[in-house]
């Protein structure tokens, strides 16, 4: 029969039960913490994050149990398709197809302008027939490698994995180079360096990420106005001020009369240092915000994706 002594944990157990019923507990429980309905701040996506941790690593020889100079005795490949630097198929292209076209039409050749052409031709269309054998002996040179010689079965796997390697490299350089640009629109000298145009332009992709519909008006005769701004049946109109200085008051009383113009709720001054004293006066009553360049940098962070 089992005893205490099999069981250490077994009146410990019994304690925390007694404990649970005359509500000791009570305390430990109520600090756990609620699950929280507040949106996180990323810094950046979790791909990207998780591309950052993962670089890949190329594969070795020695993981596959070779050495340089074992692979330096494995048999060379005559019918291997290298796209970079194909010069044996280039030339074993142009010797088959001289010689076909020879065997073809060897009664009938005289040299004119139309035979040019015509082995021209001849050479376009041998290519696809070519390309198919020179692929299938490939093919089959290699089966024949791999059956006579372990070194070089283990030499074919190391070069897929290579090829594997080299993909997920590309793949990872490039994620690096998004998250870099992320990481860059979430600074300020980023957005200042900006021209107008190009202003207008990632400021209504952050409204898009935001979850409107945004559209540019044109660049000349839009009235202070450069983005509209749809979302749940409202109309937001933005004028963009990429200026190292405050805004005016005239820009915003032409923002006020934009709004009637074009029928809108409410209006967005997007700029780089904010707006003078008479300007905050001014859109006191009036349904204009000031979006500021702390503000634009915040928006990024917390809608990067």
């Amino acid at each position: 029969m089992a005893s205490r002594k099999n069981f250490p944990g077994r009146l410990e157990t019994r304690r925390h039960r007694a404990d649970e019923r005359s509500g000791q507990t009570a305390v430990v429980y109520a600090r756990r913490p609620e699950k929280t309905l507040v949106r996180p701040v990323p810094s950046a996506s979790p791909q990207i994050e998780q591309s950052v941790q993962q670089s890949p690593l190329p594969p070795t020889l020695r993981e596959f149990g070779l050495s340089d100079e074992a692979v330096s005795r494995l048999p060379s490949q005559w019918f291997r398709v290298s796209i970079a630097g194909g010069v044996r198929e280039f030339w074993s292209y142009m010797v088959a197809d001289f010689g076909i076209f020879l065997l073809i039409f060897h009664s009938s050749i005289h040299f004119s302008f139309g035979l040019v052409v015509g082995f021209l031709g001849f050479s376009v269309i041998f290519v696809i027939p070519f390309t198919i054998a020179w692929a299938v002996l490939g093919s089959l040179e290699k089966r024949l490698y791999r059956a006579l010689s372990e070194p070089y079965t283990r030499y074919s796997r190391y070069e897929a994995a290579l090829a594997a390697y080299q993909v997920k490299l590309s793949a990872f350089e490039k994620s690096e180079k998004e998250r870099e640009a992320r990481l860059a629109k979430q600074r300020a000298d980023y957005w200042r360096a900006l021209s107008g145009t190009a202003f207008e332009t990632e400021l209504g992709g952050l409204f898009c990420r935001m979850g409107y519909e945004v559209t540019y008006t044109p660049s000349t005769s839009d009235g202070g106005v450069d983005i509209l701004l749809r979302k749940d049946g409202r109309l937001t109109i933005v004028q963009c001020k990429a200026h190292n200085k405050p805004v005016s008051i005239s820009a915003a009383r032409e923002l006020s009369a934009c709004i009637v113009d074009f029928q809108a709720h409410d209006a967005i001054i997007a700029c780089f240092e904010g707006v003078t004293k008479p300007v905050i006066d001014y859109i006191k009553t009036k349904p204009i915000t000031v979006l500021t360049l702390s503000d634009i940098v915040a928006h990024q962070k917390q809608y990067d994706s």
